[in-house]
């Protein structure tokens, strides 16, 4: 199967542009629960949402600024705070996916991204992933910049798969905007060899 895992939904920006493309089932990770129950309204065909959101733990923690693009379980923010519920991403990965899926995912949690990618590294789930888009929101929080350069040192250590897509290395050649930005780095990929081009 062709899968995206779609991880940091929010009000369902990416699988409004990716439900177009040949995947054969979507997964929505939204902890937010009005933000959850915003993409399932939206029904949007082949897409499960998962009202919680994937971690390096499993349990319930507050989201500060929650509902807000900038939502995040790290520091405090004024806005709406929210606990939410959240599971380890190795475990779910490891429940749901096959080793012979063809799965994309998308890291856009404000933080949690880097939490995540160790948490697969270690939990010896990354290998069940093709291609990873990764948005470094780590850069937005002073006590978590340096995880940035560690997950990509981690990365490259590791290996293929999976292949590798920075949302910073892309944004000056996908025009303005998320949609632009979503069908640029879904456009890298060929859906019939299961293959991902590199980034020019």
């Amino acid at each position: 199967m062709k899968i995206l895992l779609d991880v940091g939904a929010h009000t369902g920006q990416t699988v409004s542009i990716a439900h177009k493309y040949p995947f054969d089932a979507i997964f929505c990770f939204e902890p937010v629960i009005s933000c959850a129950e915003r993409v399932e309204k939206a029904h949007y065909d082949r897409t499960t949402v998962c009202p919680y959101g994937l971690w390096n733990k499993e349990g319930d923690f507050p989201v500060y600024a929650a509902e807000t693009l900038s939502g995040s379980v790290f520091f405090k923010r004024i806005g709406h705070e929210e606990v939410c519920r959240f599971v380890k991403a190795s475990d779910w990965v490891r429940d749901h996916i096959a080793e012979n899926d063809f799965v994309v995912m998308k890291l856009n949690c404000e933080g949690a991204e880097c939490d995540i990618i160790d948490d697969l590294v270690c939990g010896a789930m990354l290998k069940r992933l093709a291609v990873v888009m990764i948005d470094f929101d780590v850069r937005k929080i002073r006590s978590q910049r340096h995880r940035e350069q560690e997950i990509r040192t981690l990365l490259k250590e590791h290996g293929e798969p999976p292949h590798v897509i920075f949302a910073s290395d892309i944004l000056e050649f996908s025009g303005h905007g998320w949609k632009d930005f979503t069908r640029y780095w879904l456009d890298l990929i060929d859906f019939n060899t299961e293959k991902c081009m590199k980034i020019c």
